[in-house]
């Protein structure tokens, strides 16, 4: 690393030199303009022109000989990285269209764009400048809440029929579309600094987002679980009321684990973690030497698990 002395210039100004390998691997000359930008941690970045924010890239894969569970992989990679452009080849894409658009359907800002029988092209167009993380937030928020809610009506009612289970299992793709595009975005943050400013956020409040959003999005996976549990097994109303309980304390949790984190409020925070031991041990109680329950009940005590970890990004990090 290079060191420059600051050197005053008049009465308002400071200047420092610039190297020469700079200007030269950047075809700069005397007189020529720099561009300044000071990023969320507070670094002058010095540029050599004037930039826009975003960097065009383009993913190929060629999905050739490989299943859908690898190509949805590959694609979901290729979103996260922040490739604007997504290409999709094999000689036998006609075949893999239907499943390849289903799962473009998850991401925020994707549209198909060209497809012809070697390859399907879909870019990314979302204004990465003008999104809120804040509300991304919110948004998942309030997908979890609604998946709590639906299922807790089918306790209620001791059992779940097809279109009650299908809106839960819509409502977490609608988690997962929104936790994908949190992730992409905490990516893109992490490499391009300059961008926080914009987001209002620094580089640790960031990462803190993603982990708290991570496991918003696990919960509502532990939910669908759950729902799918109840509808292809059956329990007598004795047990269901028991899961019941354990379900409405743990609902009880999230809801007070995500107002301390809108309010900061570590003292609330605190008390809906301590939860935990009560809700395990009440978990296994009632799931000895039944395994259907014990399956649900194994569930529950993740999505508590991932409600205690939600609640860490309060207690250590407000």
């Amino acid at each position: 690393m290079e060191t420059r002395k600051i050197i005053k210039f008049g009465n308002s100004s400071h200047i420092i030199s610039i190297p020469k390998s700079w200007m030269k691997e950047n075809k700069l000359k005397k007189g020529d303009v720099v561009y300044l930008k000071q990023n969320s941690n507070g670094e002058l970045l010095v540029l050599p022109k004037e930039r826009s924010d975003i960097i065009y890239k383009k993913a190929v894969i060629h999905a050739t000989s490989k299943d859908m569970k690898l190509i949805q992989r590959e694609i979901l990679a290729a979103y996260i990285k922040g490739f604007n452009v997504l290409s999709v080849t094999a000689p036998n894409i006609k075949e893999k269209i239907p499943e390849i658009k289903k799962n473009l359907k998850q991401f925020i800002g994707i549209d198909i764009i060209d497809k012809n029988s070697k390859e399907i092209v879909a870019a990314d167009f979302l204004d990465i400048n003008n999104v809120s993380i804040k509300s991304i937030i919110r948004r998942i928020d309030n997908n979890v809440r609604s998946m709590f809610e639906d299922l807790q009506f089918c306790l209620d009612n001791h059992k779940i029929n097809e279109k009650e289970f299908n809106e839960i299992y819509e409502t977490d793709g609608d988690v997962n579309k929104f936790y994908f595009l949190l992730w992409k975005l905490t990516v893109y943050g992490l490499e391009n600094p300059s961008i926080l400013n914009k987001w209002g956020f620094n580089s640790v409040e960031l990462t803190h987002t993603w982990w708290l959003g991570m496991n918003m999005e696990r919960i509502g996976d532990e939910l669908k679980r759950i729902a799918r549990e109840l509808k292809h097994k059956k329990f007598n109303r004795t047990t269901i009321k028991k899961i019941l309980e354990i379900f409405i304390i743990i609902k009880k949790t999230y809801l007070d684990v995500m107002h301390s984190y809108y309010k900061k409020d570590i003292k609330l925070a605190y008390n809906a973690s301590s939860k935990k031991e009560d809700i395990m041990k009440r978990g296994d109680s009632i799931s000895a030497n039944n395994l259907k329950v014990g399956k649900i009940c194994e569930k529950l005590k993740s999505a508590q698990s991932y409600i205690h970890n939600m609640a860490k990004c309060t207690i250590y990090f407000t």
